[in-house]
């Protein structure tokens, strides 16, 4: 993701219910993550494991199983002894809870005809949510008990969650291709997409940069509902070229941008773009604008997601992680990323990262303060799955 721009933080009972609406956290597989493979979605999943009962009577009593299962000795031990060497609140922590629970929720999500885990306590926390937020007290008392018992009850809370298919990037720099898969997947899963062809779809070359323009007029054209919100000065890109990049990043960002961005490309997609675009809220409408001029604010990005709409963000991953995007990136410098968010929560934000790692937890404030660094300047895609890409 090329910087566009210069370098230059409910009601009480909805936050109470939000809180007790996980079991624990969602971790990715580390073989499919090494091997880079296609998360399956939930619903696959849920499908092969048959029809569970979802109503507040079934989830209480899975609950009241897990809950036995939990209180177990056998359990408790290791669990503090973990606790005990990462602390409760810590990233460690809730790999060994998933690890000490995964053959113990295997089993009683078999029995109950769900999934396995991870998928199984996707389904579940989004099952447990949903009664939870329709006032049932006994959904509410039991997750919470179960919560308690595995010491995650003031740890990492991802609250919704969207079962998005994971694809790693294949290259340096085309991390906004590998999320275009993921989109593509999600909404056309009877489709194959190369890289090359996404190449070709949204006019990159090799080792070049990719700009939001470009992957939004793409995934339209594939039949996507697709918005970009973004305030950027595109009508000075499109119509000033070369010379007006040069006098907006100065040198020597200029020759750096100019280097990586194919502009007859770029400037392709702001003619679509430009030609379609408005002005407003997000609309409902499946034939509204392409084009967004403004920022969307945190709030409207959450609402989106709970609508279950796919957000593509473009961040600065130098201030969510120590590892640069790209081979010649230095420490603290700016580095131009983009991911797909998987999950919401009070404090964490769950995200595929395409450098391969599958449901990333990350901490929200760090996460927005990212989105809205100079380069990702709060840019958004946002993608509605509709009945005609389903």
């Amino acid at each position: 993701r090329v910087s566009p721009r210069p370098s230059a933080a409910l009601a009480a009972a909805e936050a109470e219910a939000a809180a007790c609406a996980e079991l624990m956290v969602e971790w990715p597989s580390a073989e499919a993550a090494a091997a880079g493979a296609a998360v399956p979605t939930l619903a696959a999943a849920a499908a092969a494991a048959g029809v569970f009962d979802d109503s507040a009577a079934g989830a209480a009593r899975l609950l009241e199983a897990l809950r036995t299962a939990y209180a177990a000795p056998a359990l408790q031990a290791p669990l503090r002894a973990a606790a005990g060497r990462c602390g409760c609140d810590s990233l460690g922590y809730f790999g060994q809870v998933r690890d000490l629970t995964a053959d113990i929720q295997r089993t009683i999500f078999f029995e109950f005809g769900l999934p396995p885990p991870p998928g199984g306590v996707a389904l579940l926390r989004r099952l447990t949510t949903r009664h939870e937020r329709e006032g049932d007290r006994r959904v509410l008392a039991l997750g919470l008990q179960c919560r308690l018992l595995l010491g995650v009850e003031g740890g990492i809370a991802i609250t919704d969650v969207l079962e998005v298919p994971f694809v790693r990037q294949s290259e340096p720099d085309n991390c906004v291709q590998a999320c275009m898969k993921m989109a593509l997947q999600w909404c056309l899963p009877d489709r194959d997409y190369s890289f090359q062809r996404l190449d070709e779809l949204s006019g990159r070359n090799p080792g070049s940069w990719t700009w939001p323009s470009q992957a939004a007029v793409a995934l339209a054209a594939e039949g996507l509902d697709v918005r970009l919100f973004s305030d950027a000065p595109l009508e000075g890109i499109l119509d000033g070229g070369a010379a007006f990049l040069r006098e907006l990043f100065g040198p020597p960002s200029a020759a750096a941008v100019l280097a990586r961005t194919d502009l007859p490309s770029l400037q392709r997609s702001l003619a679509v773009l430009l030609n379609g675009g408005g002005d407003g809220a997000i609309s409902c409408d499946p034939k509204g604008p392409l084009l967004v001029r403004r920022r969307l604010t945190r709030e409207e990005l959450h609402e989106a997601f709970l609508r279950d709409e796919l957000v593509l963000l473009p961040i600065d991953y130098s201030r969510v992680s120590h590892f640069s995007c790209e081979a010649e990136g230095q420490p603290g410098s700016y580095n131009g990323h983009l991911v797909v968010v998987t999950g919401w929560g009070h404090k964490h934000i769950q995200v595929h990262d395409p450098l391969g790692i599958p449901n990333k937890i990350l901490d929200l404030e760090a996460l927005m303060d990212a989105w809205g660094a100079p380069g990702a300047d709060n840019d958004a895609i946002l993608i509605r799955r509709s009945a005609e890409t389903t």
